[in-house]
């Protein structure tokens, strides 16, 4: 009986632990905004992962017997990480993160700047050209 208790609580902490993991994944797509399929290929890696990881644990755990007991405890730990520390983990992190984020942003600005300059003056100076050919056709055609 003690030792399927402390399976429970284990699996409980690892239910927490993947929604931790998740958490992660979901501020990394809120700093860093993603395609809808790229989104979609991140969850279908990350719960085959989770899925591979619990059913290890579980085998391990309990000497490769499967009980239910274990995947409520899963589900338990799940249920009370999302609704106790989920919202804040999420907001502090995401909050640490958009700093230097921001700042790579505007540190690649500035550098491209000059760049991007260059290209619409030169943009600027070949439609100028055109523009003058276009023009001379037409003079010479009158």
């Amino acid at each position: 009986m003690n030792r399927e208790v402390m399976l429970f609580f284990q699996a409980a902490c690892v239910g927490g632990v993947l929604l931790l993991c998740y958490d992660i994944l979901v501020v990394f797509r809120k700093v860093i905004p993603h395609c809808k399929w790229l989104v979609a290929a991140e969850d279908i890696l990350f719960w085959i992962l989770a899925g591979f990881v619990l059913f290890a644990g579980i085998y391990r755990g309990n000497e490769g017997k499967i009980r239910n007991f274990l995947f409520l405890g899963s589900f338990l730990g799940f249920c009370l990480c999302r609704a106790a520390i989920s919202p804040l983990f999420v907001s502090i992190l995401v909050k640490i993160l958009e700093f230097p984020v921001f700042l790579m942003k505007k540190t690649v600005k500035r550098l491209l700047f000059p760049v991007k300059r260059c290209k619409i003056f030169l943009e600027n100076n070949t439609l100028s050209k055109r523009l003058r050919q276009i023009e001379k056709k037409q003079e010479k055609k009158k």
